[in-house]
């Protein structure tokens, strides 16, 4: 049994060693956007992506080894046993170089709930953190932390619908008709099929045909056709127009298009920008054909690697 401890210890001292060392990795890393040269967005995607780490812990190891750049005491306390990493994940919302003793002491006295408790006091929405998980196949409990302000607009929301609807509408009925509004407003794919029908009609009917509703739908997951299109076709080194960018929008499904070596389309559809293909400074043009959707991670990427 004596052995058998012994190599516990040296192996719960090699994997304390290593977090340390991996924290210092992850700062080069991070520093030198070395993720670029494995086709990564972000740190976050290349710790998971290729050092294999859960999202969770690769989220707390980038935390802290940012946050350890401005305050090199946290690093020091990891590094010689004073604190944990759960707790040193805590402290980042808070710890400055000016207070830095003051909350790693608190972190080496106080259990984790009890140095949770006094971090919420100077950061409340450490106790709301966001997050869902799945209660049923298809069904969710989600658990976030709202303003007042927010609280109120729901309230109104949801007896605004009670009233329009005849019939009580719980806070998930309320967030759900507003969602969907906001989406049949705002949701990019669905603007571009409005206007792309919208010009295609107004296309026909100028040359004395009008097509049937379900034809018209079908013709706008294509280029649109026309004198209208011809001229996008052939534009250089000009504003992007408005028809433009519903049509790539449209066929690219407001996505980022890029496709990584395992043949995985980039799920992303946040941060994104439109790339030319050809760069404008060879004379590419702003047309269908040589524009598509980035996020910003693989946009970086692509001048990066051009």
């Amino acid at each position: 049994m004596e052995s058998i401890h012994e190599r516990a210890l040296y192996i719960a001292g090699q994997f304390k060693k290593f977090h340390t060392e991996l924290i210092d990795i992850i700062q080069e890393v991070d520093s030198k956007k070395a993720f670029y040269e494995r086709e990564c967005t972000s740190t976050f995607d290349y710790c998971v992506k290729f050092l294999k780490l859960s999202d969770n812990i690769s989220l707390d190891l980038i935390a802290i080894a940012r946050k350890a750049k401005t305050v090199p005491d946290l690093k020091k306390a990891i590094q010689e046993e004073v604190i944990t990493i759960s707790k040193a994940r805590r402290l980042t919302s808070v710890i400055t170089q000016d207070n830095s003793s003051h909350w790693i002491g608190l972190a080496q006295t106080l259990s984790k709930d009890k140095l949770e408790k006094e971090i919420a006091k100077v950061n409340p929405q450490i106790l709301t953190q966001e997050k869902s998980k799945y209660v049923a196949e298809n069904r969710l409990k989600l658990e976030l932390g709202v303003s007042e302000e927010i609280m109120g607009d729901l309230k109104r929301a949801q007896e605004i619908l009670s009233q329009k609807q005849k019939r009580n509408i719980s806070f998930e009925g309320a967030i759900g008709e507003v969602l969907k509004d906001f989406l049949k407003r705002e949701d990019p794919v669905k603007k571009a099929k409005r206007s792309l029908i919208k010009i295609k009609k107004e296309t026909v009917q100028s040359l004395g045909a009008m097509p049937r509703e379900n034809e018209i739908r079908a013709e706008t997951n294509s280029s649109l056709l026309g004198p209208g299109r011809v001229q996008l076709a052939t534009a250089r080194r000009i504003p992007f127009k408005a028809q433009l960018k519903h049509e790539i929008n449209l066929r690219d499904d407001s996505q980022c298009t890029y496709v990584d070596l395992n043949n995985q389309r980039c799920l992303e559809r946040k941060w994104l920008q439109f790339h030319h293909i050809e760069p404008v400074k060879n004379g590419g043009p702003n047309n269908l054909e040589n524009l598509t959707t980035l996020c910003y991670g693989h946009h970086k990427m692509e001048h990066l690697n051009s």
